[in-house]
């Protein structure tokens, strides 16, 4: 008897209504897979092919017994970060979550972009993610703050990217990610 269960293999596309969405820290946050989002939540438009990445940081101590040998690890903690890159880069939601609210502004359909060094205040990002079998996955990071934004590239022949990683800090209910993953449609 095999060992798993092919149907639980899956992989990770952007939901069919989007991908990634921001909105200020404070704003309702969803507790399901497919429940309407707050309207304060902006699409911040395509994402490259690499996707999204969740990455995990965990720091223990190790203690050791006279001899040298290690006879346990306490666990000093984790850290998360998350990040992907933006390629609509004429998404004014997502220049916004970059630089700031405040430091991007559009007149009459031209964008101005004041890149300073306080940049954005901490967001609330959803991750809509379509799975296998007709499942979705939302992933919810209720408190994240960007704190690297890659080179951004201008050439004749690759989209113009944001490619920025945030480090996931505590939300309200003392989580730095909720995952949910929906049920799997019935048969007709």
């Amino acid at each position: 008897m095999p060992a798993g269960t092919v149907a639980n293999v899956t992989t990770g596309k952007r939901g069919i209504d989007g991908g990634i969405y921001a909105a200020p820290v404070g704003t309702a946050l969803p507790t399901s897979a497919n429940e309407a989002l707050n309207a304060a939540f902006k699409s911040l438009g395509y994402v490259s092919e690499d996707g999204f990445k969740i990455g995990n940081s965990f720091t223990s101590t190790e203690i050791k017994e006279w001899g040298g040998n290690t006879v346990y690890n306490e666990s000093d903690g984790k850290s998360e970060t998350a990040s992907a890159k933006y390629i609509e880069a004429l998404n004014v939601d997502m220049l916004k979550t970059i630089y700031g609210d405040a430091n991007v502004t559009v007149t009459s359909g031209a964008v101005h972009i004041a890149s300073k060094a306080e940049g954005a205040a901490p967001m609330s990002y959803v991750v809509d993610i379509a799975q296998r079998g007709g499942r979705l996955r939302r992933i919810v990071l209720p408190n994240a703050a960007i704190t690297s934004l890659g080179d951004i590239v201008f050439n004749g022949k690759d989209a113009v990217g944001y490619d920025v990683t945030l480090a996931l800090s505590l939300g309200a209910n003392g989580t730095t990610h909720d995952e949910y993953i929906s049920a799997a449609p019935s048969s007709p």
